[in-house]
């Protein structure tokens, strides 16, 4: 989680400083919440989904053209199968499972339930170009654009166990947490999509966008960390014009 935050405070700063010297030129600031679907799953991944939000600024930089930045946030769950297998966790493999074993052997006295839980915090950041077409009140924004997922994956066993206290006839129960090292990763993406916008009063519009991620395949960028290599993404939030 720190790291995630070395990374996340920078990357909102460079935001803000793109933001401010535009401020003349500013059209609209978007704010959403989002929903994303990943898919060409990766490493036994059978499920990867999130919820998240992030903010728009877009800035008009010739007739019917629109320049945004954009950063957010997103949280993801994953389901994979043979999980603990997958990640390759040296401490878990090669040290302490081995203490596991020997603790079970003796099935009259312990019992365990060893359940993997996984996830990943990130924050994509872009920048799109997109034109803008009325229907009406509609306004229909179909775009392109190119930027970074900031990326931290985690990971933890959660352990169940059961020891069995027979002169008492009872049992004791007790549970912790292992965590793994967290997996990093800053892989180039590429996205197209389209945003509607429809007025609500004279300077706020609702907002619907979706679009497709795809996660630029790279050396030395976190892309082998990241189980999945595009997303789908809907959001709905507030325009607020200038």
């Amino acid at each position: 989680m720190k790291n995630f935050i070395k990374i996340a405070i920078p990357v909102i700063s460079i935001f803000m400083l793109l933001s401010f010297p535009l401020k003349s030129q500013i059209s609209s600031i978007d704010i959403s919440g989002s929903f994303s679907s990943a898919g060409s799953l990766k490493y036994a991944v059978t499920k990867a989904s999130g919820f998240g939000g992030g903010i728009d600024v877009s800035i008009k930089v010739f007739k019917d053209f629109y320049l945004t930045v954009n950063a957010g946030y997103q949280s993801y769950s994953i389901d994979q199968d043979s999980a603990l297998t997958q990640w390759k966790w040296n401490f878990w493999d090669n040290r302490y499972y081995g203490s596991i074993r020997a603790d079970l052997t003796d099935t009259a006295k312990y019992s365990l339930v060893i359940t993997p839980n996984q996830g990943i915090n990130s924050v994509p950041v872009s920048l799109k170009i997109g034109y803008e077409a009325k229907i009406g009140d509609l306004s229909v924004r179909p775009y392109v654009g190119a930027g970074i997922l900031f990326f931290s994956r985690w990971f933890y066993v959660e352990e169940n166990w059961t020891k069995k206290l027979s002169k008492l006839d009872n049992t004791f129960n007790y549970s912790y947490r292992n965590f793994a090292p967290s997996k990093q990763g800053n892989p180039i993406m590429l996205l197209g999509g389209v945003s509607l916008t429809y007025p609500l009063i004279d300077f706020v519009s609702v907002k619907g966008e979706f679009d497709y991620t795809h996660f630029v395949e790279t050396e030395g960028m976190g892309y082998s960390e990241l189980p999945f290599s595009n997303s789908l993404n809907f959001k709905l939030g507030l325009s607020f014009s200038y």
